[in-house]
C-alpha cells in the first residue's frame, strides 16, 4: 500500500477513535445524573420501588457493557494504528495475504481478510447461546470488532 493510502487509513482510524471517545463521553454524561441519584440515595428508600431498582440495574449493566465494548473497539483501533506504524497494516494476521481495500474501507481496524474472518466465525459456532445472545444485541454496527 502506498504512503498516500496509508495516511488516508491512519486519518480514518484516528477519526473513528475520536468518535468512539466522544460517544463514550456522551453516554456517560447522559447517565451521570441518574447514576448520581442512585449513589446519593444509597438504595435504602428505593428498594420499595422494584421498577426503579430494575431500571437502575439495567442501566448499570448497559453502562458496563458499553464500556467493555468501547474499550475493545478502541484497542482494535489502536492496534490498527500500530500496524500502520510498523508496516503490517492491510495484511491478514492469519494468512498474511493483502486485505482488499474495499474491506479496509468497510472495517478499517480489521485484522483479517474476509475468508479468514469467516473461518474464525465458523470455529466460534460452539459459543454458548447466552454468549451469542449478549454479543448480538448491541445495535451499533460500527462496533464490529473485526
Amino acid at each position: 500500500m502506498n504512503a498516500k493510502k496509508l495516511n488516508y487509513f491512519k486519518q480514518l482510524l484516528l477519526e473513528k477513535r475520536r468518535e468512539a471517545i466522544r460517544d463514550e463521553g456522551i453516554w456517560l454524561a447522559l447517565n451521570a445524573e441518574h447514576l448520581g441519584k442512585m449513589v446519593k440515595t444509597g438504595g435504602t428508600d428505593r428498594i420499595t420501588n422494584l421498577a426503579e431498582v430494575g431500571s437502575d440495574t439495567l442501566l448499570l449493566e448497559e453502562n458496563s457493557y458499553f464500556d467493555e465494548r468501547n474499550s475493545k473497539y478502541l484497542q482494535h483501533l489502536d492496534a490498527a494504528l500500530a500496524r500502520i506504524e510498523e508496516g503490517s497494516y492491510g495484511y491478514c494476521l492469519e494468512c498474511g495475504n493483502k486485505i482488499p481495500l474495499q474491506r479496509l474501507e468497510a472495517v478499517p481496524h480489521t485484522r483479517y481478510c474476509l475468508a479468514c474472518k469467516r473461518q474464525g466465525e465458523n470455529s466460534e459456532s460452539s459459543l454458548s447461546p447466552l454468549k451469542k445472545e449478549n454479543e448480538s444485541w448491541w445495535p451499533n454496527a460500527a462496533f464490529a470488532m473485526n
